[in-house]
């Protein structure tokens, strides 16, 4: 079951949905096209970004998030992870890349998330400076 955003902007209304990669990999595309748009090479080429892409999608395909405008074109992605936290600074994760190992070791070995780490978003070009990212949903956000 897709999520959707139901927004207002002054008196008319916008309704987002907001899908999972697993709910919808042939929107896979998209994302990729909004990845290389939003991120530096050294991010989009480093070595544990190769190495994880495909197991990424096929195991955290549910925690990588597509914003969809009326036409089915992807606005905006967020990807996060879910991994094992015990909720105290100390224990944090010490970066991006750490996170990701964590979050694959922690699913190799069994352990069941306690937390979500956001790894990263972006935005559609065309929809920047529209408020996209400051808009909160005004009637909730129907999940799951």
């Amino acid at each position: 079951m897709e999520n959707t955003i139901h927004m207002n902007k002054s008196a008319e209304a916008f309704d987002f949905k907001c899908p999972t990669i697993s709910e919808r990999p042939d929107l896979l595309e998209q994302v990729i096209a909004l990845r290389e748009l939003g991120w530096p090479e050294y991010i989009r080429k480093g070595a544990l970004t190769i190495k994880h892409a495909e197991a990424y999608i096929r195991y955290f395909g549910d925690f990588l998030f597509v914003l969809l405008d009326r036409e089915e074109r992807a606005m905006a992605y967020g990807a996060t992870i879910p991994l094992v936290w015990d909720g105290s600074v100390k224990g944090l994760p010490e970066g991006w890349d750490a996170a990701y190992e964590q979050a694959f070791d922690d699913r190799e070995k069994g352990r069941a998330p306690t937390a979500l780490c956001a790894l990263g978003a972006v935005i559609s070009p065309s929809c920047k400076g529209t408020n996209l990212s400051y808009r909160p949903p005004t009637s909730g956000w129907n999940t799951r």
